[in-house]
């Protein structure tokens, strides 16, 4: 693993996006970067990732298992491994913290009018907010495991 003092630019780049991140969070009210991100949209960006976070969901590993089946077995279970961890570790998490999700919070604060709503996209509303499951994906995934 390389240090801080061989990666300067990177960890210097993540300090600063934390900062940011924190000055953010605490100098804005609950619900405030939705709506800014809904005023600011655009088509490539509504179309972007309304297809790009769809890679986290099952069918995304079904390929990526059907792959690794022609490449290396062990890899196939693995990653079969991972996404059966990643789904048990998220949603139990959702379950522990049960955060309602932006849509609710925003119709419960009579705010959910003023967010720009991308077409195609179903908009839910329920206590499965926090954690988001994509972040949890990288952690089966250390150094560790025996690829």
């Amino acid at each position: 693993m390389k240090s801080v003092r061989e990666n300067p630019f990177f960890f210097a780049a993540f300090a600063i996006w934390l900062i940011l991140g924190a000055v953010w969070l605490f100098s804005s009210e609950t619900g405030d970067a939705i709506l800014f991100w809904s005023a600011h949209r655009s088509a490539f960006g509504n179309f972007f990732f309304r297809h790009v976070t769809r890679l986290g969901e099952g069918m995304a590993y079904f390929a990526v298992i059907f792959l690794a089946i022609w490449f290396r077995y062990r890899h196939a279970i693995l990653i079969s491994a991972m996404g059966l961890t990643v789904l048990a570790a998220a949603n139990a998490a959702k379950a522990i913290f049960a955060q309602p999700r932006p849509a609710a919070f925003l119709r419960d604060s009579g705010r959910l009018d003023d967010i720009n709503l991308v077409d195609g996209v179903d908009v839910h509303f329920g206590l499965s907010s926090f954690p988001p499951g994509t972040p949890w994906a990288p952690l089966p995934c250390s150094p560790s495991w025996p690829f």
